[in-house]
């Protein structure tokens, strides 16, 4: 598979091997927007006393969440604001009442006959009830379980070869909670009424990989199976690790479940254990907060709706205002603008990053070098759609594939001319959705 080697920078945020967790926020925003542009309605009214994890918003759309108060207090608003993706956006604000007192029925450890007890049925409906998504896609976990049921999927991998820059917020999941993690994905594995589960790591990540392999052992789990996959940076490509995990070429353009395969997010697997071990709506994550200019990177548990800016007070503040402000890692992250910007279920990095460590600031034209050809893990050429993107060709673009991209960087990383080439190649495939 075509990649590039890039430093991974992971020690920056794991110097101190913990994730902080700070102390109840004065105020949360949280928005209501999901996936696939579903907006949850608000259930709460300005001035309503709410608890930790009540349900403040819902729908009856199908794969719609709650959306639960991640503070207790009192509600301030309801109406727009600011979201990490979509602008601005109908949120639900609440203020601390310094209490941070649960909903009763939440939060509540459960015995180990209620846990042998549960059915697929049982699990789903857990997963709708504390509001769970993938952590990383933001696909809503309960139409996930049950569309894998009706379409005959018989094999769970869990993707632990997600390796991007700055990021550890897996890493130091499995460094501190590797236990959690594999009960997580065992009543994924059981709720799926998966007969296959895999854990795939890169090759390069082996300390980790050791971690889960002597949890398995002392667990006496067998039906779970480690898989390593080989390549460069992105480690992650869907088609490769099913490749690695089938023992079979898979084409680029094959969707998991079209091979009975559903890929599940190691922060995923651990929510899932929360919800069904604690009954503990997904209010919180671990969130990675690194780059030059904050004072002291480190993973956060940090609640949702909570503003960046918060965030960055947990981890002693910021040096200096940073040049670039981003939502993930450097090479796939989201540019942002708004410090009061809020953590959502999917966010699991905030970087703040200097002007002499954003290389991409000065583009000047194509100088047709081919560079970024060699190096796209799906093979497709980066250079022709962006010409075409920059024309506004949006139907010549879509002859060279835009759609296989993986948005992985490494155009734009070994660009000469620094054009952000993958935020050309999201336009396009955005353009080509709306016509």
């Amino acid at each position: 598979m075509a990649g590039i080697e890039i430093a991974l920078h992971h020690d920056v945020s794991l110097l101190d091997p913990v994730i902080k967790t700070p102390d109840t926020p004065s105020a949360v925003v949280i928005p209501l927007l999901q996936h696939r542009g579903i907006i949850a309605k608000p259930i709460v009214s300005v001035g309503d006393r709410v608890f930790k994890g009540q349900v403040i918003a819902d729908s009856n759309e199908p794969g719609a969440l709650p959306v639960h108060a991640s503070i207790s207090g009192r509600v301030s608003s309801v109406g727009p604001a600011v979201h990490p993706k979509e602008g601005i956006h109908v949120s639900i604000a609440i203020t601390s009442d310094g209490q941070d007192q649960w909903k009763q029925g939440c939060h509540v450890e459960q015995t180990q006959d209620d846990l042998k007890s549960l059915s697929s049925e049982n699990l789903i409906q857990m997963s709708r009830e504390f509001g769970l998504c993938d952590l990383r896609s933001g696909e809503i976990t309960h139409q996930k379980l049950k569309e894998g049921i009706e379409s005959s999927v018989d094999t769970l991998i869990l993707n632990a070869a997600h390796m991007e820059p700055f990021v550890t917020s897996d890493s130091i999941l499995i460094k501190l909670k590797a236990v959690e993690i594999l009960r997580g994905f065992e009543w994924l594995v059981r709720a799926s009424g998966a007969s296959k589960a895999y854990i795939v790591f890169s090759e390069r990540d082996f300390e980790n990989q050791e971690i889960i392999s002597s949890k398995l052992f002392s667990l006496k789990i067998s039906n779970i199976e480690i898989v390593q996959s080989k390549g460069q940076y992105p480690y992650d490509i869907e088609s490769n690790l099913l490749s690695e995990v089938l023992k079979k070429k898979v084409p680029l353009k094959t969707k998991p479940e079209d091979v009975g395969v559903h890929f599940y997010s190691l922060a995923t697997a651990f929510a899932f254990y929360e919800a069904v071990q604690w009954r503990k709506p997904l209010i919180e994550r671990v969130v990675t907060v690194s780059g030059v200019c904050v004072v002291y990177p480190q993973n956060v548990w940090a609640r949702i709706g909570m503003s960046y800016e918060s965030v960055f007070e947990v981890c002693g503040g910021l040096l200096r205002y940073p040049y670039r402000l981003i939502l993930g890692s450097s090479m796939t992250g989201t540019s942002q603008t708004d410090l009061q910007t809020p953590v959502i279920k999917n966010t699991d990095a905030i970087l703040a990053l200097p002007k002499e460590d954003t290389p991409f600031h000065e583009s000047e034209s194509c100088i047709r070098c081919g560079d970024c050809i060699p190096v796209c893990p799906v093979s497709i050429n980066p250079a022709m759609i962006v010409e075409d993107a920059m024309n506004q060709q949006w139907k010549k673009a879509f002859k060279f594939s835009p759609d296989l991209c993986v948005e992985c960087g490494n155009c734009t990383y070994v660009c000469p001319s620094k054009i952000p080439m993958v935020e050309w190649i999201k336009e396009t495939k955005n353009q080509l959705e709306a016509i």
